[in-house]
């Protein structure tokens, strides 16, 4: 009775982050990638008041919290996205500032996305598979300049059907055989996919 008083009482948000981090530990996670913020609901939520999130102890509400979305990122899925990283940046991985020309790392993403392809095929662990295809996603997502340069019936259109296959394979998978947890993770990757999406059909 107590403890369940004790949870009661809590902020929504002290026991996501409790929650979370029991997650974290049985994956021997030490963070996570956050996908969607309780930040972005307040485009969509006319109650939102700048007074309620001001201070070090936010109170936030479940509908908050319950709009938050993330995925936990394992010691080996860190590694790959870092690695995907190091693959797509190529000579600007590490640089505090980055140049993008639509154009030249359009080419630089489809060189990269043969190598991570490639990678993708040569693992026969669907974990695996998951991490690397994962993190690619991510750094393209982040680094989207090269959307500029999409056309239909285009390389970078042909590309974009490619990962979208391999993703469609990948999340028939169970969440065991891709080493993700169903709280946090499962939901937290379909929000990121809808997210890749909008960046390509912003309208």
């Amino acid at each position: 009775m107590l403890k369940d008083t004790v949870v009661a009482m809590k902020n929504p948000y002290q026991h996501w982050l409790e929650r979370i981090q029991v997650v974290m530990k049985e994956q021997n996670a030490s963070g996570w990638v956050t996908v969607r913020c309780t930040g972005e609901l307040e485009l969509h939520d006319d109650t939102y008041s700048d007074d309620e999130y001001s201070g070090e102890s936010p109170t936030y509400t479940q509908q908050h919290v319950d709009f938050i979305r993330c995925v936990i990122l394992p010691p080996e899925r860190e590694r790959a996205v870092e690695e995907m990283t190091q693959l797509v940046l190529g000579d600007q991985y590490g640089q505090s500032i980055k140049m993008f020309h639509p154009s030249s790392f359009a080419s630089e993403v489809l060189s990269a996305f043969e190598s991570m392809k490639a990678k993708f095929k040569n693992k026969r662990m669907w974990s695996k598979k998951f991490n690397i295809l994962f993190g690619f996603t991510l750094v393209i997502k982040q680094y989207n300049s090269w959307v500029e340069t999409i056309s239909a019936g285009g390389m970078m259109d042909e590309m974009i059907d490619e990962i979208s296959t391999m993703w469609a394979k990948v999340m028939k998978r169970s969440s065991a055989e891709l080493e993700i947890d169903d709280e946090f993770s499962r939901p937290g990757i379909g929000c990121f996919l809808l997210k890749f999406m909008s960046i390509l059909d912003p309208e």
